[in-house]
């Protein structure tokens, strides 16, 4: 287990605007700054990150996350290897509590382990990286292996790993730079084993979770504005050999929900670089038609003679690869439009392909224009057009999707407790002197003073936060999930900072928080006991109901008294 100095350390250090710039594309809004929220899917900003507070909140799902739980959120691990991932980073040395070094790890964090020591077992790929045209170009792409980690695979390996004899290794990372698993492609041009085999789906590896080189493709995707999606593994090392370092590639799969969720944390313009075989055709419109529903600008590059990425680089150079990246991109639906307009005016299945690919944006600007793009290459009016739309089935036809679940850690909605131990996490280190002069902190008197008032905190996290204050525990260093996300809704939910309460006025603005937490209590509990008087059944239980409610009133009565407010007893009692 982490040490509580440890889990500081790294809280204290790890901003939360560097950590998740390598994550998610941020635009600067006043003093904070703003991104496409991690938690939910959404097309418009609504996650602020803020420098100040070292939070980042959704004002749309209400999620909070600090450094730690941005990234197990985005790299899928728990919350212990987080801190280890965040530690290395910032150059902090991660310390354990006694006997917690031979503690077993779980399974994805031992999974991990073993792919970073199999990756960096690899041998070098030498003449395998294969010829290109020019010394230079076979130069740069050798480089572009070394860098991205590719090898062979070495005869004395681990069982686990013996799937990859004989078969030059891709190590497949994460976001982070996490080694995640591993393709492997055969080195002979034909036999009865497949050309590639791949690390399986683990705790550690899903293929529709990750994308390959996108860990290194992050910076030149921010840069460009754009992400360009390839699928293989060869074409992503390709296009980055000549320059094009915002290539990312799938590993074997089709493109998923997730894969979109990572690629619009970065950016929303996708160009689609996909084999030119039928197959890979029938990918690109698929891939394409998921990209437009889900608010994505989508161009087409296209390569000449039915050649892939890897194959256009060998055989004419990385300048003709880079240069058709840069010019060779086509707008998707402007290429699908200029595709129905050359068709004869009777293939109506034509046109009704490119309405139906318009009816997936969101934007009605946005079909209002392509629309009458259509109208202008085909000749047919823009209202027959509309019209046709609208009896073809799209997205906004489909049911609606379930509500978003309250976000992970929160509790139920109890203002005066949260306003209460809010204070109390802001001050968790403010002494007070009782009567005999011994100290006690500020979170440990109102502990004592609810106890002593009978004046219970409801819900149970809240109770525990306060307890773990009370006996001195810092909020950095609590590692409970729960917890940790109260602590962070707390701190995410606080009005300004208005600076620090001076000592002397301490006692008495600590004391004015309890009478008002006290207050909001009876107001709780009188409606509570009201609500039981109308369904008591037995006289016995009326009575008690009734003695309860009395007493209820009374202290109702005295809080009032003690904040100088109007009571809150009903009219007419």
């Amino acid at each position: 287990m982490l040490t509580d100095d440890t889990l500081r350390k790294v809280r204290e250090t790890a901003r939360i605007d560097e950590v998740a710039s390598a994550y998610l594309t941020l635009h600067r809004s006043g003093k904070d700054l703003v991104a496409l929220c991690p938690f939910h899917d959404e097309r418009h900003p609504s996650f602020r990150v803020s420098p100040a507070k070292n939070i980042g909140k959704c004002f749309s799902c209400a999620e909070a996350a600090d450094s730690i739980r941005l990234v197990r959120h985005m790299e899928g691990c728990g919350f212990e290897e987080a801190v280890r991932l965040l530690a290395r980073k910032y150059g902090i040395e991660v310390e354990e509590t006694a006997g917690a070094r031979d503690e077993r790890r779980d399974e994805r964090e031992a999974l991990l382990r073993a792919n970073e020591a199999f990756a960096h077992g690899l041998l070098p790929p030498g003449g395998l990286v294969g010829t290109t045209r020019a010394e230079e170009d076979g130069e740069r792409l050798r480089e572009a292996y070394r860098s991205f980690g590719v090898g062979l695979c070495p005869p004395d390996v681990p069982k686990a790993f013996r799937p990859f004899l004989n078969r030059l290794v891709f190590p497949i990372r994460t976001t982070g730079g996490q080694v995640a698993g591993f393709a492997g492609r055969r080195l002979t041009p034909a036999g009865k084993e497949s050309k590639y085999v791949n690390s399986p789906d683990s705790p550690a590896y899903h293929k529709g979770h990750i994308l390959y080189g996108l860990h290194e493709a992050v910076k030149a995707v921010r840069s460009e504005g754009r992400v360009l999606l390839c699928e293989g593994y060869k074409d992503v090392l390709a296009y980055h050999a000549a320059g094009i370092r915002y290539a990312a590639g799938l590993c074997g799969t089709a493109l998923t929900e997730e894969h979109i969720r990572m690629i619009r944390r970065l950016t929303q313009r996708v160009t689609l670089s996909l084999d030119p075989d039928p197959a890979g055709r029938l990918n690109t419109v698929r891939c394409a038609h998921r990209l437009l529903a889900a608010g994505c600008a989508v161009d087409l590059l296209l390569l000449p003679d039915g050649m892939d990425p890897d194959e256009v680089y060998r055989q004419k150079g990385s300048d003709e690869l880079a240069r058709l990246a840069q010019d060779g991109t086509r707008d998707y639906l402007s290429y699908r439009v200029r595709q129905a307009a050359s068709r004869p005016r009777t293939d109506t299945a034509a046109i009704s392909g490119v309405l139906g690919e318009i009816k997936l944006l969101a934007s009605p600007l946005a079909v209002y224009n392509r629309l009458g793009e259509l109208s202008g290459a085909t000749g047919i009016p823009v209202e027959v057009l509309r019209q046709e739309t609208r009896a073809i089935p799209g997205p906004g036809d489909a049911p609606s999707p379930a509500p978003a679940k309250e976000p992970a850690g929160d509790t139920p909605v109890l203002p005066g407790e949260r306003a209460l131990l809010r204070f109390c996490l802001t001050h968790h280190d403010r002494i007070f002197y009782d009567t005999d002069g011994n100290k006690i902190s500020l979170p440990a008197w109102v502990r004592d003073g609810l106890t002593d008032n009978d004046l219970p905190l409801k819900d149970p996290g809240h109770a525990r936060l306060l307890h773990l204050l009370a006996e001195g525990k810092h909020p950095d260093g609590i590692a409970d999930e729960g917890l940790s996300a109260l602590i962070l809704s707390l701190r995410a939910s606080a009005p300004p900072d208005t600076g620090p309460i001076p000592a002397e006025g301490l006692p008495a603005e600590t004391y004015s928080r309890v009478l008002l937490y006290a207050e909001s209590f009876a107001h709780r509990e009188i409606a509570h006991i009201l609500e039981s008087l109308r369904t008591a059944t037995t006289p016995d239980e009326r009575l008690r109901l009734q003695a309860a409610l009395e007493d209820r009133f009374a202290q109702s009565d005295q809080i009032a008294k003690e904040l100088k407010s109007q009571s809150i007893i009903p009219e007419g009692r």
